[in-house]
């Protein structure tokens, strides 16, 4: 077997099931050192399956990362093993490059794992391709991403997340997103939540509007009064939530807060 033979069998690991990529790992293993810089040039395949079969057989040929790309990259590979996960975790910044890619890779749980470690990192450059992310509604990889983004603490993530919830309508679409999630999200990034009404009655639908209470403003720190009128997004739990947004009266800024209000349901 050749080097361009080891490039026809990595072409077949990405749809292969284990059973196959164990074989490829061994066909990999039989061609020996020439196969090696094809491996290792490939260690940035989109498919995590064709990096996992790459890894595995340099690991038993006995091949060591020379640099630290190569390391990271390795440790990526074989990531389902928790210790080199968390060595990725570890290496902090210098990982963000190489994990970014990931977000656009597949298989979906990689994603989701490479999601996990830039939330940990938590480095500012991998906002920007998390929030490309929030345009997949009711994936598990957006809510990964809601909380990743709330883990960096960027504020680019408060403009995305409050732009979801400005154009979305809860009553059509009531599952569309992970309310709960945002509501987190944006009171870790600072977004101020309140329980505005401490009881209301639910039945079929709430019908009054949300009581006034005061806030301070999280700019100039004046003491305003919460406007009657906010926009329903939904329930989660024990609460409805509603999204405020208006100007401070003494700076003009513009405030977001997320009201809460308690429910209890009256049985007959």
């Amino acid at each position: 077997m050749t080097e361009s033979d080891a490039s026809k069998l990595l072409n077949s690991a990405d749809t292969a099931d284990w059973k196959r990529r164990a074989e490829i790992v061994n066909s990999l293993i039989q061609i020996g050192k020439p196969a090696i810089p094809t491996l290792v040039s490939d260690l940035q395949n989109s498919s995590w399956y064709v990096r996992n079969c790459i890894a595995t057989a340099l690991q038993k040929m006995g091949w060591e990362p020379s640099t630290d790309v190569e390391k990271i990259l390795f440790l990526i590979a074989r990531w389902n093993i928790k210790a080199n996960y968390d060595e990725i975790v570890d290496t902090g910044p210098r990982a963000v490059k190489y994990l970014i890619p990931l977000l656009k890779a597949k298989p979906e749980w990689a994603v989701e794992k490479a999601i996990e470690a830039l939330g940990k990192i938590g480095d500012r450059r991998a906002t920007q391709p998390l929030i490309e992310l929030l345009s997949q509604p009711g994936s598990f990889l957006m809510e990964h991403a809601i909380h990743a983004l709330a883990d960096i603490g960027d504020s680019r993530a408060v403009k995305a997340l409050i732009g979801i919830l400005q154009s979305w309508d809860s009553e059509k679409e009531p599952s569309k997103y992970p309310l709960s999630d945002i509501v987190r999200a944006l009171s870790k990034l600072g977004i101020g939540t309140k329980e505005v009404i401490l009881i209301g009655i639910h039945r079929e639908r709430l019908e009054e509007d949300v009581a006034s209470g005061q806030i301070e403003c999280p700019h100039c720190g004046e003491t305003i009064d919460l406007p009657l009128m906010a926009k329903k997004l939904g329930s989660t739990g024990a609460y409805f939530y509603y999204l405020f947004n208006f100007p401070c009266a003494k700076c003009g800024k513009q405030i977001y807060y997320l009201g809460m209000r308690l429910f209890v349901v009256l049985k007959k």
